[in-house]
């Protein structure tokens, strides 16, 4: 695979990864905030609301102004949305903004980012720039989950730590996906 290829498709795992960092603490956020089922139930519903409001504006958004910067944009929010589920962790309110901004990084960053693997990977590999492009999406939101479970058990500031990770990593990738030409 080519180094563009990679750093894409890397782009991609971690967009998928924060996504999903928070999904295995509903329970955690459930029991400190103290809310009822219907709360816990619309954690999942703006962030389904933050991915189709997305997916409706994110083509003609990456033809307009170009799919590296709109993974940039992506990873640049995916980060802000960790941050933001840091401080919603005390707050309902803070928790559902991060929940929708992780939405919209979904609808933005995963359709523009396989897109853009595919024009790097040309016509004749539209095949594998969609498998890799799939692969890497859902290795991305395969794997936060048990890291998240795992840390919880572990370790300390479960609703911290995960999430400063998942900044780290996503503010080092990004200069490395703005190289990608």
């Amino acid at each position: 695979m080519k180094r563009d290829t990679f750093l894409v498709a890397l782009g991609l795992f971690v967009v998928g990864y924060g996504t999903n960092v928070s999904t295995p603490f509903l329970v955690l956020y459930r029991d400190r905030l103290d809310l009822s089922a219907n709360a816990t139930q619309l954690i999942f519903v703006v962030y389904v609301v933050g991915i189709l409001s997305t997916l409706m504006l994110a083509g003609q958004l990456s033809d307009r102004y170009g799919r590296r910067r709109l993974l940039i944009a992506s990873l640049a929010l995916s980060a802000l949305g960790s941050a933001v589920l840091i401080a919603g962790r005390d707050s309902f309110v803070l928790l559902m903004m991060g929940r929708v901004i992780l939405g919209v990084v979904s609808g933005l960053g995963l359709g523009v980012g396989a897109a853009w693997l595919q024009e790097l990977m040309g016509p004749a590999q539209q095949h594998k720039a969609a498998l890799v492009a799939t692969l890497v999406t859902y290795g991305g939101f395969g794997a936060a989950p048990p890291l998240s479970v795992l840390y919880e058990w572990l370790g300390p500031s479960p609703l911290i730590v995960p999430f400063v990770f998942h900044i780290v990593l996503t503010l080092a990738i990004i200069p490395a996906v703005a190289s990608v030409h």
